[in-house]
């Protein structure tokens, strides 16, 4: 679905970079810059998808690479929370009685990626994704205040894919 997309993206780019800069040659940040935004899409496309089928130890480890990246929380949560409000809106939209191709008009979104979202989310909850949205914006304001870390990310990730 969409992450098959980002991935072929991806490879893609890198392919360009091969063919314009050799395989022999060192790359600079900048060079790199566009290409590592989207190995971000593609990372937390694969964290939301394993997220949604709940596989804790998939989740922990797509995670702690993002964090070991030291790719900023901000970051992630924005990532993280556009693609579990897109779920949240789908259910929502579903239980008012609308089609998923009125999901899609609506949301711009392709309607491939929107009945693969509906396929992947069928098994959760909208009061669960919306705890988990909760979480994750109370997490980002902790951390303004000091209270949180980012090390607080995994386990909201955890306790949803335990619920």
């Amino acid at each position: 679905g969409e992450l098959m997309e980002e991935e072929v993206q991806l490879r893609n780019e890198l392919g360009k970079l091969e063919l314009t800069y050799g395989s022999d040659t060192l790359i600079t940040n900048a060079q790199l810059l566009a290409v590592s935004r989207l190995g971000l899409q593609v990372s937390t496309f694969r964290l939301v998808d394993y997220l949604f089928r709940k596989e804790v130890r998939a989740v922990a480890d797509i995670t702690r690479e993002l964090l070991d990246q030291n790719i900023p929380l901000e970051m992630i949560v924005a990532l993280l929370s556009g693609q579990i409000k897109k779920a949240l809106q789908l259910k929502l939209f579903e239980a008012a009685g609308h089609n998923i191709s009125d999901f899609a008009k609506m949301t711009r979104t392709n309607e491939y990626v929107a009945n693969n979202l509906r396929k992947n989310t069928r098994q959760l909850h909208a009061g669960a994704l919306k705890k988990l949205c909760g979480a994750l914006v109370e997490l980002l304001h902790k951390m303004r205040t000091g209270q949180k870390s980012a090390a607080d990310l995994l386990p909201i990730l955890v306790v949803f894919c335990q619920g």
